[in-house]
């Protein structure tokens, strides 16, 4: 078992999830045995691995690039939703290199078609799908789509969420 596993697995905790991020660093060997972890087929062991990789993720992206395609893939899965909503956190954050760009639109439209996603992977993929219209303005249609799609949901979140997408059609009129 790796180090950041033995953390992970002794217990689930801020305390915990903060010993791998200092532990990890910007070291992209070290960074890699965390991402065994998030794939790993230990569910808990992955779900708690997923913690660490928002921090880390954010603050130094270009870790994460070499796993972008294999984190869609597994966030398409029936994963636990801490893999998914740290994922996603992860790439609405960052400026999605060009390759993974596709790749990241299809999985975030899969995940809003199907409305079976935690509140926070919902509001996640709509924030990614605002960063990505603002690059490409071709995917205002979906967008603007999708956010009819969830006019009537429930949540505050998603309502704010809504909210900022019609805004930014006002301003793109």
């Amino acid at each position: 078992m790796n180090y950041p596993a033995k953390i992970l697995i002794k217990e689930h905790s801020k305390a915990a999830t903060l010993e791998v991020v200092t532990w990890v660093g910007c070291n992209e060997e070290r960074f890699g045995l965390l991402m065994d972890c998030i794939f790993s087929t230990d569910k808990k062991l992955a779900q708690r691995a997923s913690w660490p990789l928002g921090y880390i993720g954010i603050e130094y992206p270009s870790l994460v690039y070499p796993y972008i395609r294999k984190l869609l893939d597994e966030v398409q899965k029936p994963v636990h939703q801490a893999i998914k909503r740290n994922t996603f956190r992860y790439l609405s954050a960052i400026e999605i290199p060009e390759e993974y760009v596709t790749d990241t639109l299809t999985t975030c439209l899969n995940i809003l078609e199907r409305k079976k996603e935690s509140v926070a992977v919902l509001c996640f993929s709509f924030w990614i799908l605002i960063k990505l219209s603002k690059r490409y303005p071709d995917l205002k249609a979906e967008l603007f789509y999708y956010a009819e799609l969830y006019e009537y949901h429930q949540s505050a979140a998603i309502q704010s969420v809504l909210k900022k997408i019609r805004g930014y059609n006002k301003v793109t009129k």
